[in-house]
């Protein structure tokens, strides 16, 4: 398994972790999770620590590995979008998900 996100559910207030079940896959999908876990996780991590910049930095590292990894390019982008934002409106980067 691999940690890929913390959400909070619409009406709770503790958010939840995501992680990702490896078991199963092809054994080069496998392989290629595996080597972009510990990154993926230290991101994440550094991203909710409220680290957004350091956090898109950490997976650009990957470089184009990065892009085959879909649970990677979903937090690349929501940092991005997180970043966009202006600082005094950005609140609480984890998401809030909704119906």
């Amino acid at each position: 398994m691999r940690y890929t996100d913390r959400v909070r559910a619409k009406g709770k207030q503790n958010p939840m972790d995501i992680y990702e079940v490896l078991d199963g896959l092809v054994a080069e999908e496998f392989s290629a999770k595996l080597k972009n876990r510990s990154i993926l996780q230290k991101a994440l991590k550094t991203y909710l620590a409220a680290e957004p910049v350091k956090a898109a930095d950490l997976l650009l590292q990957r470089g184009e590995k990065l892009l085959l990894d879909k649970a990677a390019l979903i937090l690349h982008n929501k940092i991005g979008q997180f970043i966009a934002r202006p600082e005094e409106v950005r609140g609480d980067p984890v998401e809030t998900l909704y119906d």
